[in-house]
């Protein structure tokens, strides 16, 4: 179920990919982003791509659209040290809690509103993220931790953020910072045309 909904991710991308980098025009400027942060709920490092298009015009407002990808990769480091990967093997094991594994991909959109300053929107983003969440017990009687089950989980992505198209050196930026609740707070940079 995880590779059809990755498979699908992607797609979703793509497409969006195009219309950002103008081959399906929808308003007067694309742009491309990539960027980095840190926190969320699963308290980790993430890498973002976003492409999208600003300067479109709805109901005389001008709006920017945006796509993004978020990877977040977890790995084995949430696990506690020397985890088990079994059920328990005794009576007296005690829940430990839930730890996310792997990597967490997912799909969101960025909708903006142009604000009184010169190239600086205000943005809402909401998607939606795949995580493994695995759940953990220790028994107090081996002193072990065991990961007794495995699941894929849907979780909703919603936040805010603030992007900013300046022209520096005839180098057309841009400067994003983002803050959700899967990715923690991310900045993005990337160039507009």
């Amino acid at each position: 179920m995880q590779s059809s909904i990755k498979g699908k991710v992607v797609a979703v991308l793509v497409v969006f990919i195009c219309i950002g980098c103008g081959w399906v025009p929808i308003a007067w400027a694309g742009y491309f982003a990539v960027g980095a942060g840190y926190g969320g709920e699963g308290e980790s490092a993430s890498v973002s791509i976003e492409a999208g298009q600003k300067g479109i015009d709805f109901a005389n407002l001008d709006m920017l659209l945006g796509l993004g990808l978020p990877i977040i990769p977890y790995g084995g480091d949430n696990l506690p040290d020397n985890t088990i990967d079994d059920d328990c093997p005794n009576d007296d094991c005690v829940n430990s809690g839930i730890a996310y594994t792997g990597t967490e991909l997912g799909v969101y959109a960025k909708i903006g509103l142009k604000l009184f300053f010169e190239n600086v929107y205000l943005n809402i983003i909401g998607g939606g993220t795949v995580v493994t969440e695995s759940s953990i017990v220790n028994s107090p009687t081996t002193g072990r931790y065991y990961e007794e089950s495995t699941e894929s989980v849907f979780n909703a992505m919603y936040g805010a953020g603030l992007a900013y198209f300046p022209e520096v050196f005839d180098w057309q930026l841009v400067i994003q910072i983002d803050g959700d609740n899967r990715r923690g707070v991310t900045g993005l940079v990337g160039f507009f045309w």
